[in-house]
Formats: structure tokens, sequence, C-alpha cells
């Protein structure tokens, strides 16, 4: 049976899941941070060629379909399905201790593609489809809202990054190339940034 588990642990490193000990994760590596926020990026840039709308999001599975497959374009899916599982896990455990109203405001449609997250001391406003949904807290525990509606919506965030930067009103790669260098050249800073919300969360 040790044997066995080891072996599930080993398969969960080698394909880039996170590992689950308890219902909580006994470490949060910012490498597979790291990946995930690359994967998210390569989704918005591609994305953002056709689209000028952020809610629009291709997924790198149907992309990497296009693509000549290689390991690293294997990888891809694996890095976003690993972060993205992380993530909700996380906020999934951290909501089970939260309040009812807490736990209410997270089940509103919508939540996790929200245009715009606005924190005014004890209150947290998301704005979906034009309309706001207003939550009034305590001013701690409205930090922690943001950071976890942000961290849902995360893909948003990089897509609105990459919508303000661009020149015309399509993502172009050769004009746009200096812009989305910056981007990625802060993938690592990211993760580390990702990774103390995530922290928060769980203590």
């Amino acid at each position: 049976m040790a044997e066995g588990k080891k072996r599930r642990r080993d398969e969960a490193i080698t394909l880039g899941e996170p590992i689950v000990q308890n219902d909580s994760y006994s470490e949060i590596s910012v490498s597979d941070l790291e990946n995930y926020i690359e994967v998210i990026f390569y989704e918005c840039a591609i994305s953002a060629q056709y689209t000028a709308n952020i809610q629009i999001l291709f997924k790198i599975e149907d992309i990497t379909q296009r693509m000549i497959p290689t390991e690293f374009t294997k990888k891809l899916s694996v890095w976003k399905h690993g972060g993205n599982k992380l993530v909700k896990k996380i906020i999934e455990n951290w909501l089970k201790k939260q309040e009812k109203n807490i736990i209410a405001y997270f089940s509103t449609p919508g939540i996790e593609t929200c245009t715009m997250v606005l924190l005014q001391r004890s209150n947290v406003t998301c704005t979906i489809n034009g309309k706001p949904h207003r939550l009034n807290v305590e001013s701690e525990k409205a930090k922690e809202i943001e950071i976890a509606i942000n961290l849902l919506r995360y893909p948003f965030i990089v897509m609105e990054k990459i919508q303000r930067m661009r020149s015309e009103s399509l993502l172009d790669i050769q004009k746009d190339a200096g812009n989305l260098i910056a981007i990625s050249s802060n993938f690592f800073k990211e993760a580390e940034k990702m990774k103390s919300e995530l922290q928060l969360l769980l203590s």
C-alpha cells in the first residue's frame, strides 16, 4: 500500500498535478504556478489576435490540436489543468470556513468571469454583465474575498492586460512584441505573488 501511494505521488509530480494531503496542500510550487501562468499567457495572446472581447478565450487544448505535437505542446494542457485545479481546490477549502453570506456570494453566476472587482474598505463589488454585485464584510475578510475572486478570474486579468497594451484594435505580434516580452519576463514574479495569495487563503 505504501509503495502504491509513493507511485501515485511520483506520477502526480511527473504530470505536474498539485499534491493533496488531508484536503490541504503540503507545498505550493512556484515553478508549477509559473508554468500555469505561461499557459494562460499563450491562451490570451492568441485570443487577442482574433478578438477584442476579453470574455472570449481560446482554450490551449484547441490551440495545440492545430500544432505539430511535441513534448512541449503536450505539457501545456497538463500545466493548465494542474494550476487551475490547485487554485480552485484551495479556494473551495477556504470557502468551507466562511460565513453563509460569503459562500452565497461566490455562488453568484458569472463571478469567475466578472469584468471588475472593486474593494472599498469593507465592501467588495463585482461587475457581472454590467451589473454590480456588492457584499459588505469586515475589511480583512474583504481583502481575502478580492484575492479569491481575482485568482478565479486570473485568465481574464491577463487578457485585460494584453488588450490594454496592444497598439491597435487587435493584438499584433510584431508591433506589440516589446510589450508581450515585458509581460512574459514577469512570469516568475507573478508566480511568487500568486503563491503568497494562495498561502494567505490557506492560513
